[in-house]
């Protein structure tokens, strides 16, 4: 479970065939539908919750998200809607569709749209054993409004915006159970990697990233900063950091709006300290790594609370930046292949898509 649990109102049948049966699944929300403004085009993100409190197992078949106005907006069954399904503490070869009694699945939606939504509902269809299916509908949910942009926390470039959402163990389906709240504060990361360094180069300060000046995004003020790491000479990849540790020397700005801002993984020798007040632009310190890191780069993320682990991740925009090239994907990009460069092209008001090569001013 996600904090906060969103209802979704009181579940109805649809199919009559499943009169007989008791309803007995929980349809909530984990986290609100927000829209993401990406530079590849606009999405809804979020996760569903679905909970069996039937004493057989029970297969998910069919999921469908529908607007306010009923018509879908997506439909997802067999292997789609079992990708949908995950978290680290899903096996690699579990049956995803499959629920046991008394379990649960988190359904992770990353929806493109071609449109504004407003709202959205779900139709989600299940079967036990070879009863008839068993269809639940719910009332619209709102989806909330993309959020103000704000400026680049890095310069120039070629900077790679490394992320994926369907990565199983990447932050985008990652939770975290912080006082016995789960949540997920990297729900929106992005980890931002010089383009043109070397994954397999061991020395961090070989890296071109290295020492990057790291800047604030919008005047604020510093209501977090951490600076007892000392700068690692070289990767080892077995090293394992207690997750309390995982951010290394970072900062958290509040930018205000319930928006705090997360930096993490920085060299040592932060240049500024909590309770300082700064403005768009002004250092705060230099990209590094710190902490629990697979390379030079800066962890880049905003979230509700002041709290690396224990809040929700929020949705971004920056306002101006250029896209130069891209990755094909994500592993390319950790192998080592060369990002293929393209014609420089503006973007304003978006966040980075998954592993493209940006420029900033």
């Amino acid at each position: 479970m996600i904090r906060p649990l969103l209802p979704l109102a009181a579940l109805a049948l649809v199919a009559p065939a499943s009169a007989q049966m008791p309803v007995a699944v929980e349809l909530t929300l984990a986290s609100p539908p927000a829209q993401v403004m990406r530079s590849d085009g606009a999405q809804i993100a979020y996760e569903i919750r679905v909970g069996s409190f039937h004493r057989q197992p029970l297969r998910l078949t069919t999921l469908e998200i529908l607007d306010g106005d009923g018509r879908t907006l997506a439909r997802f069954e067999g292997p789609k809607l079992a990708a949908l399904i995950g978290g680290q503490w899903v096996a690699e070869d579990a049956d995803r569709t499959l629920l046991a009694p008394g379990a649960q699945a988190l359904a992770f939606v990353n929806l493109p749209v071609e449109r504004p939504v407003t709202t959205v509902r779900h139709r989600l269809t299940y079967t036990i054993g070879d009863r008839p299916p068993v269809t639940i509908e719910s009332t619209p949910h709102p989806v909330t409004a993309a959020p103000q942009p704000f400026g680049p926390p890095l310069r120039g470039g070629p900077w790679s915006a490394i992320y994926a959402p369907h990565m199983e163990f990447g932050h985008r389906r990652y939770v975290y159970a912080v006082g016995g709240i789960p949540r997920i504060p990297g729900r929106f990361a992005i980890d931002f990697f010089h383009a043109d360094r070397d994954p397999k180069q061991p020395l961090y300060a070989s890296d071109p990233g290295y020492g990057a000046e790291v800047i604030a995004v919008a005047d604020g003020t510093v209501v977090a900063a951490r600076d007892d790491f000392a700068d690692p000479v070289q990767r080892n990849p077995e090293e394992r950091v207690a997750p309390e540790n995982a951010t290394g020397n970072y900062v958290a700005l509040d930018i205000g709006g319930g928006r705090i801002v997360f930096y993490e993984h920085l060299k040592q020798g932060l240049r500024v300290k909590r309770g300082d007040r700064v403005r768009r632009g002004q250092l705060l310190g230099q990209v590094g790594a710190t902490g629990q890191v697979g390379g030079t780069h800066l962890h880049f993320h905003v979230a509700d609370t002041n709290s690396p682990l224990g809040a929700e991740g929020q949705p971004f925009m920056l306002d101006a930046w250029e896209q130069v090239g891209a990755w094909a994907s994500i592993d390319q990009a950790f192998a080592g292949a060369k990002w293929q460069p393209a014609p420089p092209r503006r973007v304003t008001a978006a966040m980075p898509a998954p592993n493209i090569v940006v420029r900033f001013p």
